[in-house]
């Protein structure tokens, strides 16, 4: 799904059944530098609705890898028929049927454990539209999700992580987001979700910067 070196930000986002009040927010969070958009995260979307939003922002962003997240088979098979990339549950839970989606449409999806991203590929799901999820739910960038960060990128799939503060507009829920994406890409995490772009960018960029896989956006030598 993209390079082995990249540090991608997914922008979380509402699924307003109205393409029209979508459309805007999703053309910002691309300026901000999410090259992942998913669409129903904390919200119901019905079938026809979820069509008409990936139709939409497809028109618009055509580049843009669109997920959905979805915890009804109807709903992800219309998304997958629209043109969705990427189909998830929000639950930590990847049922037999998103595999069988997925493995129709020829897309990827977000598995709960390596075992289950195994399993998905068993089913038909293609391997390079897979990945792991670091921590789902409410363990979301927590110590102990952290800690098994090692284990999980050491198997090989790309690691997605859910920042934490997500959904608040406290300055902390920011700091805890940002710190946590450096922190987690630092240790092998390849994907971001996030409602704070511009932000997560940000601190994905200086740690690719510092890696030496992206040049700084600014250096300065020889300063006294």
């Amino acid at each position: 799904m993209f390079d082995e070196n990249d540090l991608v930000a997914m922008a979380r986002m509402d699924a307003d059944p109205d393409p029209e009040a979508v459309t805007p927010a999703v053309d910002q969070a691309v300026a901000a530098g999410a090259e992942i958009l998913d669409l129903g995260h904390g919200s119901a979307l019905r079938a026809r609705h979820a069509a008409e939003l990936v139709a939409a922002v497809r028109s618009r962003q055509p580049g843009l890898v669109i997920g959905v997240t979805t915890r009804h088979r109807g709903v992800a098979e219309a998304a997958a028929d629209a043109g969705a990339d990427l189909l998830d549950t929000g639950s930590g839970h990847a049922p037999r049927w998103l595999a069988e989606v997925a493995a129709d449409a020829r897309i990827g999806l977000v598995a709960a454990s390596p075992e289950r991203a195994e399993r998905a590929v068993r089913l038909g799901v293609r391997a390079d539209g897979i990945l792991v999820g670091a921590a789902p739910g409410p363990d979301a960038g927590s110590g102990v999700a952290i800690a098994r960060l090692p284990e999980l990128v050491a198997t090989g799939w790309p690691v997605l992580v859910e920042l934490p503060g997500d959904g608040r507009d406290h300055p902390a829920g920011t700091v805890d987001a940002v710190t946590t994406a450096a922190l987690c890409a630092w240790l092998g995490a390849r994907v971001f979700a996030t409602r704070r772009v511009p932000q997560t960018r940000q601190a994905l960029d200086m740690v690719a910067s510092i890696r030496g896989t992206r040049e700084p956006a600014l250096s300065r030598r020889g300063l006294v």
